[in-house]
């Protein structure tokens, strides 16, 4: 039985386009790029969840950025923007899944730990409001998918599956990520993509369900 909603991830999953990736390819930016990452994965990782958590807006960030690497901040910023728009699929033949799925009825909706320049920059880009019924992202509900209030509800999820009305036992996330210990805990189903399992195997199979 297909479920009524199905939240797919975005990073990894939907989409392995990285922020200031397209610099990794040019030989003047390529070193740009490689500093960008030291600042992101080795001396403030913590950087990276505040601003998927809401804590830090892009230009807190490129400004942040600047000082550790001597990169001007306009050039980061203008970067930054440019590897938004530039962002794409991993594999754009899922789209045909999604829209017969959707004209079966399912909803189904982007949930992703982000920044703001994801629903900035990047969701007016690929016009992805038209493809999906709804776009929840981290950064907006100032939560991640991982996360568990107290009382047993997600900040993520759970309001929004409220809104719609649709019981967390019909609704299913599809992620790379292991989130599935969150979701079992309010009652949604879990699929991840790996290596051996595509997003596309797995929406084909909800399709012939």
């Amino acid at each position: 039985m297909q479920p009524q909603i199905i939240f797919i991830d975005w990073d990894g999953t939907l989409s392995t386009s990285r922020f200031w990736g397209h610099w990794a390819d040019s030989p003047e930016l390529a070193p740009h790029y490689a500093a960008i990452q030291r600042v992101f994965f080795e001396s403030s990782p913590e950087n990276l969840e505040n601003w998927m958590r809401g804590r830090l807006t892009a230009d807190m960030v490129v400004r942040f950025v600047a000082t550790k690497t001597g990169i001007p901040g306009p050039v980061l910023l203008e970067g930054l923007f440019r590897s938004c728009e530039l962002t794409r699929l991993h594999d754009p033949e899922v789209m045909t899944y999604i829209a017969e799925l959707r004209r079966r009825g399912v909803k189904v909706a982007i949930a992703t730990d982000n920044m703001d320049v994801f629903v900035r920059w990047t969701v007016p880009a690929l016009n992805l409001r038209a493809h999906f019924d709804d776009i929840l992202d981290s950064h907006s509900l100032r939560a991640l998918k991982r996360d568990i209030d107290q009382a047993g509800r997600s900040p993520f999820f759970t309001a929004y599956l409220e809104g719609t009305q649709i019981p967390a036992s019909q609704a299913l996330l599809i992620d790379d990520g292991a989130h599935n210990s969150v979701v079992g805990a309010i009652g949604m189903s879990f699929k991840q993509v790996t290596a051996e399992t595509s997003l596309r195997d797995i929406l084909s199979d909800l399709l012939h369900e």
